[in-house]
């Protein structure tokens, strides 16, 4: 491999192009060789340099020096004026603006991944420079009878001109660089191929998506970039700023779920990198989700068209029941997502509906532990008024997605969940059975009435989850 190098490194900058970037793609897949061989480093980092300001070559050279930083962040520190200065010359380019952005974020997380190693002091301060801009960019976004002494940057406050051009029609997609930020899929934009990175700059899906970068799978509150609990991150500070700044974006286009959805994905990579220390900043960027699109989003149907929103929202109120149990059920935003829950239990999708069963299912298992050791308080309390409230809810709801659900698995999670509303309230349970069972579409019948009974009868008294299964399978022949 040494040799390989070499002949690399001999090649003139004025090579053919294909030469050059194939040269630059394979020192990019050396990086785990590099991590064991970085004395190696010395002659490659210079040749890498000089193609370093080419739009032709600047996604290739970005690339190179984060798969390269991300293993041998030590030798690259030196390195670090250089990429601040590397990402200011490549945002004055006029053309190729699409690669030129992924070049840049690129190095945005090759920067940030030093700045990880560096010592608290200078973290904080470097910190500061690599997010500046993204918080200055966002902070145009303004809302609407805000005046400031400034006339904003942005193009426009056309929901529509957010993440591209009027004229869009004929624009080609972009993926973002090394799938660095895949949770914000579809791309950091969409803009015409030969358009200028100035003018891809005045749309606020640029910054927001470059945020993510500073972030993902870099800083990591269990990793070596992690502070104590008495320390403050050198985090903490640029994250109060980023937070506002993207709040600002929400709130500004709020009708562009694009918008709204990489914003709050941005933050939530912020908050990880935080961990705890995030806890003070949690609670703006929650209520605003919730209240002003989540719930909206969800409402008359919407969830069909949106699995992916009610997967991330029952998973993240999964852990709240069991992290936060009390101080979850004593607020109102409990009932809120249970009663969302149960309207959406007959969404036909495996991992949204995988999240809400989980949901429910943990809810009644806190509820049943607290029942077990004779424990009580205000968030047992209120659970259990919110469960009883639901219960013939859930029974009929679950009994249905049991009998016609096209999926398997969501078929056996909700024998589980009928398993288990008959666990918390044994009383009541055959009772709730049957009024699930009186609704079903047996007209013209399907199934006779002693079958219909049979079933309750047995469902009743069954203890495990197969059983239920056994038994729901068995009705729905009848129905299908």
């Amino acid at each position: 491999m040494p040799e390989v190098l070499q002949l690399i490194c001999s090649l003139s900058p004025v090579s053919p192009p294909a030469l050059i970037a194939t040269s630059l793609n394979l020192i990019s897949d050396l990086n785990d060789w590099f991590e064991l061989h970085m004395n190696l480093l010395g002659p490659v980092v210079p040749w890498i340099l000089q193609f370093a300001t080419d739009p032709r070559f600047a996604y290739h050279v970005a690339v190179c020096f984060d798969r390269i930083t991300a293993k041998c962040a030590g030798p690259m520190m030196q390195l670090l004026p250089q990429l601040f200065s590397l990402i200011s010359v490549l945002e004055q380019t006029t053309t190729n603006g699409i690669k030129v952005e992924e070049a840049i974020c690129s190095l945005t997380r090759a920067v940030s991944t030093i700045i990880s190693k560096l010592p608290a002091e200078e973290a904080v301060v470097a910190m500061q420079q690599l997010c500046e801009p993204i918080i200055r960019n966002l902070n145009r976004v303004v809302p609407n009878n805000t005046v400031y002494p400034f006339v904003t940057k942005f193009q426009s406050t056309d929901a529509t001109e957010a993440t591209h051009p009027p004229s869009s029609s004929n624009n080609n997609n972009s993926s973002a660089s090394s799938g660095a930020n895949k949770e914000n899929e579809g791309g950091l934009f969409k803009g015409k191929s030969y358009e200028s990175w100035a003018s891809l700059a005045t749309r606020p899906i640029l910054w927001i998506d470059r945020c993510a970068f500073v972030f993902k799978d870099i800083w990591s509150p269990n990793g070596q970039s992690s502070s104590s609990p008495q320390q403050p991150s050198p985090l903490l500070p640029v994250a109060e700023q980023l937070i506002g700044a993207l709040l600002k974006s929400c709130r500004k286009f709020e009708g562009t779920p694009r918008v709204i959805e990489h914003s709050i994905r941005s933050c939530r990579l912020i908050f990880r990198a935080l961990g705890p220390q995030s806890r003070p900043l949690v609670g703006p960027v929650v209520e605003m989700t919730l209240s002003r699109h989540t719930f909206p989003l969800l409402e008359n149907g919407g969830a069909v068209n949106n699995p992916d929103t009610v997967d991330d929202l029952f998973r993240l109120a999964q852990r709240f029941t069991m992290r936060a149990t009390t101080i979850f059920f004593t607020h109102t935003i409990s009932q809120m997502l249970f009663i969302h829950a149960i309207s959406n239990l007959r969404l036909d999708h495996p991992d949204a509906s995988k999240s809400i069963t989980k949901f429910i299912l943990e809810i009644l298992a806190q509820l049943a532990a607290a029942k077990k050791t004779n424990y009580s308080d205000d968030g047992v309390t209120r659970a259990q008024l919110i469960v009883d409230n639901q219960a013939q809810h859930i029974t009929a709801t679950a009994l249905w997605m049991a009998l016609f659900s096209h999926s398997g698995q969501i078929r056996r999670d909700m024998a589980d969940v009928i398993l288990q509303i008959g666990k918390h309230d044994q009383e009541k349970f055959k009772e709730r059975i049957a009024v699930a069972v009186h609704s079903l579409p047996n007209d013209p019948m399907k199934a006779t009435a002693q079958q219909l009974t049979d079933f309750v009868n047995n469902v009743a008294r069954e203890k495990e989850r197969h059983a239920v299964f056994n038994h729901t399978r068995d009705l729905a022949k009848l129905f299908i």
